[in-house]
């Protein structure tokens, strides 16, 4: 199943609707309370690239999962939490070490791997950079986030 497709799945399960109209000034956004029945994401019908749709998708769903403002006028701390969720939904660290192992090691084959556009992989390893810091040890792993980079010690326990 294609990331775009689990989250279409995770936004059904979740009793939301998808409107795409065109948009001027924001790419989407998630509306919870304008007097319709069930929540909306809205994202912008002049994307045409599915890649980035699905990134969208899965911030306003992390808007869905962390909402407690009205976003047009809600602190940065809001939106941060938005794409924390988004992030560890889209690219989890379990995935980028298995993307690793399996020989991907540029930003662009991991974004690729990931069905993501690049600007969000980078987006998602500032989130992890500004939730771990420097590194993160995961296991044999030391991830670090900013430059991106794996490297593997055999010494360290699984």
């Amino acid at each position: 199943m294609t990331l775009s497709e689990r989250l279409d799945q995770y936004i059904f399960d979740e009793g939301i609707a998808v409107e795409e109209i065109p948009l001027l000034y924001y790419n989407g956004f998630y509306d919870y309370e304008s007097g319709w029945e069930c929540p909306v994401i809205t994202i912008n019908s002049n994307i045409v690239s599915e890649r980035l749709k699905a990134a969208i998708k899965g911030h306003e769903l992390g808007h869905h999962f962390t909402l407690s403002a009205d976003l047009f006028f809600a602190p940065y701390l809001v939106k941060y939490r938005a794409d924390r969720w988004a992030t560890e939904y889209c690219m989890p660290v379990e995935k980028l070490i298995e993307l690793y192992e399996q020989g991907c090691r540029t930003p662009l084959d991991i974004a690729e791997q990931l069905e993501i556009p690049v600007e969000y992989l980078y987006k998602g390893l500032n989130v992890y950079y500004r939730k771990y810091g420097l590194y993160k040890d995961f296991g044999q792993y030391r991830i670090y986030w900013n430059p991106f980079d794996i490297k593997k010690d055999r010494r360290r326990r699984k």
